[in-house]
């Protein structure tokens, strides 16, 4: 006889994730049914949880009003308020597609349905491309599981005239917005993501840089907000795996007619990733088409950049600070080593200690970007940089070795020992690749 599974401990009875909003709602309607009769409880209980089956998503509450000098699209996700904010001026679609981009990955993590209010419609075309996404992510991450859909169709909308990239400051996007120039007419630049939107100077600040930078390209600057990192912390999604669901959110939230977005790795280096050419057009909605930049090595983006001074004097890609670069994390870096083999220099990118930290710089997940400079200065002869950086990834080999052995003959110990010391323990959280991928 068959034993049936026991619920575990982070559901509810009905299969609802027990999240601190699921709690929150129950003992807020439980305080106000003391002595009720039964017949009117069960009138009570809240509607989204009679709308939640195993392992289901509810959608609902969509608003977009205007408060502030802003213009706020917002819904719930699962009783988890989302949203975005722009200048008054900016559009904003009043549609649920932006915020299915944000849910899908925890909806395929549970399987089961995601329910939208019929108030808040999905658009035909989008639907249609989930169905593949569907296929890919799961493909991607064999825990997943496949989900369904409870909804409304929209009605067709004709899109905002407009070509936009997502814009950073970074050596990528800074790359897409040159290559495409004359094409682009929109940057839009995301603050709640990598930038915190609750330190209103620093955002100021970073506004006015970038507005004066749009100025100077002829380009028309948008800042958008949202709360999206503050939604994907709660739900322990691998940010790693998740940034490019915001980008499709946002796009999809303006609705321009075209979005070119910028790339990271090379075609050889690709991996399951959010952000991703084969993935990237199938968030289009029939409304807006999403482009996926061409995929080139960083240090041949640079050499792009470097014939462009005021747009390198402009760059941004420090992992610590959000204004100026602070010359010693990685991203620094290595930036600053590709601008010194091919012989340029840039008042806001300090190099002068470069080499120096290399010699000492422990390599980890952004390898591909040290060789690629690796490449760079064997093609330039700059011999110097050529040895200290063969050493600096000699030495990422030599640990990469280590957890091969741990891996085959060990059994894994040292990886358990390290994910002991190293809580939490990131292997239970979402993410597109499977389990067995990740190993540090």
């Amino acid at each position: 006889m068959m034993r049936k599974r026991a619920k575990s401990a982070d559901q509810t009875s009905l299969g609802t994730p027990w999240t601190t909003e699921t709690a929150g709602a129950l003992r807020k309607s439980a305080s106000g049914l003391r002595g009720t009769p039964p017949s009117a409880i069960v009138r009570a209980v809240p509607e989204f949880i009679w709308g939640m089956s195993a392992g289901s998503m509810l959608i609902d509450g969509l608003s977009l009003i205007e408060k502030g000098g802003e213009r706020e699209l917002s819904a719930n996700i699962d009783q988890f308020r989302v949203w975005f904010r722009v200048p008054a001026d900016v559009q904003l679609m009043e549609s649920a597609d932006p915020f299915l981009a944000i849910g899908l990955l925890e909806a395929l993590s549970r399987g089961g349905t995601i329910k939208i209010d019929p108030k808040a419609r999905i658009s035909k075309p989008l639907l249609s491309n989930i169905e593949i996404l569907n296929l890919i992510y799961c493909n991607w991450n064999g825990d997943f599981k496949s989900v369904r859909f409870d909804c409304s169709i929209a009605d067709p909308r004709s899109p905002i005239p407009g070509v936009a990239t997502m814009y950073s400051a970074g050596v990528d996007s800074t790359y897409t917005l040159l290559r495409h120039e004359d094409e682009i007419t929109q940057l839009v630049r995301i603050f709640g993501i990598d930038l915190r939107p609750d330190n209103p100077e620093q955002t100021a600040q970073i506004i006015e840089h970038d507005t004066a930078y749009a100025t100077e390209v002829g380009k028309h600057y948008i800042p958008v907000r949202t709360n999206i990192r503050e939604y994907a912390n709660k739900r322990e999604i691998i940010w790693e795996s998740y940034w490019g669901f915001p980008l499709y959110a946002v796009a999809l939230a303006l609705g321009f007619s075209r979005y070119i977005f910028p790339s990271s790795y090379t075609y050889s280096e690709l991996h399951p990733a959010s952000g991703h050419p084969l993935t990237d057009p199938l968030w289009g909605n029939g409304q807006i088409e999403i482009i996926h930049d061409i995929c080139i090595r960083r240090s041949e983006k640079l050499k792009h950049i470097v014939k462009s001074p005021h747009s390198l004097s402009r760059l941004h890609m420090c992992w610590l600070l959000p204004i100026e670069n602070c010359g010693y994390c990685s991203k620094c870096v290595r930036t600053a080593i590709a601008l010194h083999i091919l012989g340029a220099k840039a008042d806001n990118i300090p190099a002068s200690s470069a080499l120096e930290i290399l010699r000492k710089q422990r390599i980890g997940d952004d390898l591909t970007f040290f060789m690629d400079n690796l490449l760079l200065a064997q093609e330039y002869k700059d011999h110097e940089v050529y040895r200290i950086l063969k050493k600096a990834i000699t030495r990422y080999e030599r640990r990469k070795t280590l957890s091969e052995i741990d891996r085959n003959f060990l059994g894994g110990v040292l990886r358990r020992l390290h994910r002991h010391l190293k809580k939490p323990d990131r292997l239970s959280f979402i993410r597109l690749e499977s389990k067995e991928h990740s190993y540090y």
